[in-house]
């Protein structure tokens, strides 16, 4: 607990670069103290206040540390808190912050693969225009369908849709065709002639 005050001072620093450097420092705090379930909510709400005020290029560091410390995040106490602070930057208006933000959502799919507005907001970023924002939604639905049969199952029409749309880029229909295995049962689907 007491490498906090230095980390709060990086955090705070006007330069990019410490604050980068800061929020990667995160990642061994994280993986050193795992089993200390205190420091361990206190580290990663002190992520979420950063990814939910901070530039994009913080916001990718901040999922950086979340992809490095992905199997200590399910001993998180309180997650709520976290996606609450997280999920806010969806709202934004850029779509390289709503991408980001899609993406820490997969990251942290342990503990929100059985929030419905997450499957909400996954599934309305899959007909974004934006094609980062496809991407990160397909990175986050390949994660949570690995953990939520319901999503698996309501959104499958969703992907065979957009597989047979001509408007989606290519890229992104490679990818949802890729992804699918995390679709558990349904995948035949995906493969079968819809003719």
């Amino acid at each position: 607990m007491d490498q906090f005050p230095v980390l709060d001072k990086g955090l705070r620093s006007p330069s990019a670069n410490k604050q980068c450097e800061t929020i990667l420092q995160f990642s061994a705090l994280i993986q050193n103290n795992s089993r200390d379930t205190i420091l361990l909510n206190t580290a990663l709400l002190k992520l979420a206040d950063v990814f939910q005020s901070a530039n994009n290029l913080s916001r990718y560091c901040v999922l950086s540390v979340l992809l490095q410390c992905g199997s200590h995040i399910r001993r998180v106490l309180n997650g709520d808190e976290f996606l609450k602070r997280t999920t806010f930057v969806l709202a934004s208006n850029d779509p390289i912050a709503r991408a980001l933000t899609l993406r820490v959502l997969g990251a942290c799919a342990v503990l929100c693969s059985d929030w419905l507005q997450v499957h909400h907001q996954v599934r309305m970023a899959l007909s974004s225009k934006e094609s980062p924002e496809v991407l990160a939604a397909i990175f986050a639905l390949d994660r949570l369908c690995a953990l939520s049969s319901r999503l698996s199952q309501g959104v499958l029409p969703c992907i065979i849709q957009l597989l047979e749309s001509m408007t989606v880029q290519l890229d992104a229909r490679v990818r949802l065709r890729t992804h699918g295995g995390a679709l558990s049962g349904p995948t035949e689907a995906l493969s079968a002639d819809p003719r």
